[in-house]
């Protein structure tokens, strides 16, 4: 017997590296309430609501003193293959949940993900699945030897659903000899918004 899952407004968080080393970027965390009721020693599945995270990465060149755009690259993180961190986070969210203050101290300390979903199922819990990415973009200039600026911007459009939320983010991220750029901002943007806002 499955359980359902109800979820609250997921809440994406974003916040600029503050030490850069050789990276300009952002740490987010993707922050969904998730309530699960108790079904009993029967239940052993929940039924999660459906989750997808789209990215659209676009770069641009400076050339000869102009921004020139790239083609943009369409893609679903979330169906990635293998070990993609970002994918793995909602993969794992319910052993990941056995880190959470909410999580029945006698109860397993390591469950697998399927071990956990059944714990859950049974026992119902109230927590906050946690999805996590980091995207950064090299920047010579802060290395431990640095070098010339890359020349380079690239824009990430965000596209985040889980159930019947929807969030929009647009990252601009830019190394460059007229200086660097490092948003996260709210909603998407068109190419020639993201033109204006480079250096």
């Amino acid at each position: 017997m499955a359980r359902p899952m109800q979820i609250a407004q997921p809440v994406m968080n974003g916040m600029a590296y503050r030490v850069h080393g050789p990276i300009l970027g952002h740490a987010l965390e993707l922050r969904i309430p998730a309530t699960v009721t108790g079904g009993g020693r029967h239940a052993h599945r929940i039924d999660a609501p459906a989750f997808s995270w789209w990215e659209t990465i676009t770069h641009w060149q400076l050339n000869g003193g102009v921004w020139v755009q790239q083609v943009p690259v369409v893609g679903p993180v979330d169906q990635a293959l293998g070990q993609n961190q970002t994918a793995n986070w909602w993969r794992d969210r319910y052993a990941n949940a056995a880190g959470e203050p909410q999580w029945n101290p006698a109860w397993p300390r390591n469950p697998s993900n399927g071990e956990a979903e059944r714990i859950i199922a049974q026992n119902g819990l109230f927590w906050n699945i946690r999805v996590y990415d980091h995207p950064g973009m090299n920047n010579p200039r802060y290395q431990a030897v640095p070098g010339a600026p890359r020349e380079l911007a690239r824009s990430v459009e965000f596209r985040i659903r889980v159930g019947a939320f929807l969030i929009r983010k647009t990252q601009v991220l830019a190394s460059s000899s007229r200086g660097d750029r490092q948003l996260m901002l709210d909603g998407t943007h068109t190419a020639a918004a993201v033109l204006r806002m480079l250096p």
